[in-house]
């Protein structure tokens, strides 16, 4: 096994195992392949035993995988981010009743994003860092009430929103910044 970080610092155990290729040459010159042995599937998240990361994990493959996303606490609530690249974007991820989902008006996702969320009653329930939200997915484990949602871009545009949160009901939240 080997450990990587990728362009987001996030930790990589990446299981190398062999594939074959096979190149066949046709009578016009053209070049067809092959890739044998190689098997994608859906990965799977959860929460790991510590309590202290999600584990993305792709075991059902000879490819084998897994990602970990560090899972934050502040106070009661909890959070994590996700959502780089299409295989962070496949699994069913734990069900936390809030998933903000961060992209500009032309559909491009971001990443970065620091967010601030108040109770009704306007007292801070999370003050969350752009450093904690590598990607454009942020999942908050939330009690029911009603919120405040306010994202702060990397320009210092914010986005302001009102959610209720309700038990066994998760909401996705998308918000969007003009580019």
């Amino acid at each position: 096994m080997e450990q990587q970080h990728n362009r987001t610092g996030r930790m990589l155990t990446i299981k190398k195992v062999p594939f074959h290729i096979l190149l066949t040459c046709t009578v016009a010159g053209l070049i067809s392949f092959e890739v044998n042995h190689v098997t994608f599937a859906t990965p799977t998240a959860q929460i790991t035993p510590d309590q202290a990361n999600v584990t993305l994990e792709f075991e059902k493959s000879e490819y084998g995988m897994e990602r970990n996303f560090p899972l934050y606490e502040q106070g009661p609530i909890r959070y994590f981010s996700a959502g780089v690249g299409k295989a962070e974007r496949k699994p069913q991820y734990p069900a936390f009743p809030l998933k903000l989902i961060f992209a500009n008006d032309t559909g491009s996702f971001l990443a970065f994003i620091s967010v601030e969320i108040r109770h009704q009653d306007g007292s801070l329930a999370a003050d969350i860092p752009a450093k904690h939200v590598t990607g454009p997915w942020l999942f908050v484990d939330l009690e029911p009430g009603v919120y405040e949602i306010v994202a702060t871009n990397k320009n210092g545009q914010k986005v302001t929103k009102h959610v209720p949160i309700k038990k066994d009901d998760p909401l996705s939240l998308p918000l969007y910044w003009n580019s």
